[in-house]
């Protein structure tokens, strides 16, 4: 009966209905022709088999709301016809359909589920408290507390006497769900946090940047994701509060920063592979991309480490942008040569983008959410 009061009496919107009739109780394909060879009896006459005073009335029954996947899946669908119809579009059809391809508006469309599968690990009261100036502050001191108790406590000590109480009760309860996250979270919340952190007053900024500092320094060390924070706040949060001149363009040409590119794209070869000869692909791959008339060769680990990161990055930042958009091309395909970006590479590459003002290509993100799905 229940089956009967719905709308559509279990028919399956699909062209496939009819493969998978077999799996259901009522008949699921709504094409009149398959009925004529039905094997399910209408629901009336099935009914009345074990239930003789029915009166073939069926009452009202409401559909369940549309799930959260549901609407997420939904959207993704329809990006990626909206994508690809978009090519064919009068008008458009010269400046769209050479850039976009049926496989990218697919790959577009796992980039949205991969990021719907990252939105679902973040709890719902982190994602709410990034949302709000003060508890953005709060995030981020909490990603940065170290995972060690004496440590961490060495930390809390500090922080509690230069920040505001609230924003210091608020940094205690993230503790504990911002440990469970993994790189790609972390990365994803910082972005969600950055509009709430640019309506700091210019003192709540100051207090910000001073205890990101003092955090990130208390043990006398810096990591990688303290690193690529430090980018990604002064990239997103610094032009909005403090004046600075406009960026120099010293570097019209790629040969001055020949050594720098080697750096950076050895770097990422060696961030997680252990094998010599995928590592020399993947540097290979990059250096390929490069405008560059002068050889590089593969540099050893000791001489691309986060000092010499950064040093690299601080120089190549002062390139034109064809210079920094062409190392970060060469960069993306370093790190994408295996088609599979862990953690770390992620982290990384996501620092050197920041440092030299360029997003990371789209093939990069897809490569990414392609390897996370399988």
């Amino acid at each position: 009966k229940k089956i009967g009061g719905l709308l559509v009496q279990g028919r399956l919107r699909t062209p496939h209905a009819e493969t998978a009739s077999h799996l259901y109780f009522a008949s699921s394909s709504s094409d009149s022709f398959f009925q004529c060879f039905s094997t399910h009896p209408p629901l009336a006459k099935r009914i009345v088999a074990i239930f003789p005073r029915f009166d073939g009335q069926f009452p009202h029954v409401k559909m369940l709301p549309v799930s959260t996947a549901e609407i997420q899946q939904r959207l993704e669908d329809s990006y990626a016809i909206l994508a690809q119809s978009a090519a064919t579009h009068e008008g458009m059809a010269n400046a769209i359909s050479s850039a976009i391809t049926p496989e990218q508006a697919r790959a577009i469309s796992v980039g949205f589920r991969n990021a719907a599968l990252v939105r679902e690990a973040i709890p719902d009261d982190v994602l709410r408290t990034v949302h709000q100036p003060m508890g953005a502050m709060a995030f981020i001191y909490a990603l940065l507390l170290d995972l060690d108790d004496s440590a961490r406590a060495k930390q809390l000590k500090e922080l509690q006497p230069n920040t505001a109480p609230g924003v210091y009760d608020q940094t205690l309860k993230l503790q504990a769900p911002v440990a469970t996250l993994d790189e790609r979270a972390r990365l994803a919340l910082i972005d969600l946090a950055l509009p709430a952190l640019r309506h700091l007053s210019l003192p709540q900024y100051e207090e910000l940047m001073r205890n990101t500092e003092m955090l990130i320094e208390s043990d006398r060390a810096i990591i990688l994701f303290e690193y690529t924070m430090q980018k990604v706040l002064e990239r997103h949060l610094k032009p909005k509060f403090e004046k600075s001149a406009p960026p120099r363009s010293d570097f019209r040409a790629m040969e001055p920063l020949a050594n720098d590119c080697a750096v950076l794209l050895s770097a990422l070869a060696r961030m997680e592979r252990q094998d010599d000869a995928a590592i020399e692909n993947a540097f290979a791959a990059g250096v390929q991309q490069l405008d560059l008339r002068t050889p590089i060769s593969l540099l050893s680990a000791n001489e691309c480490n986060l000092p010499q990161i950064d040093a690299a990055l601080q120089r190549a930042a002062q390139g034109t942008l064809y210079i920094r958009r062409n190392l970060m091309y060469a960069c993306a395909h370093t790190a994408a040569d295996d088609g599979r970006m862990p953690g770390r590479e992620v982290l990384l590459l996501r620092a050197i983008a920041d440092a030299l003002d360029c997003p990371v290509p789209p093939f990069v993100n897809a490569a990414d959410a392609a390897q996370s799905s399988r």
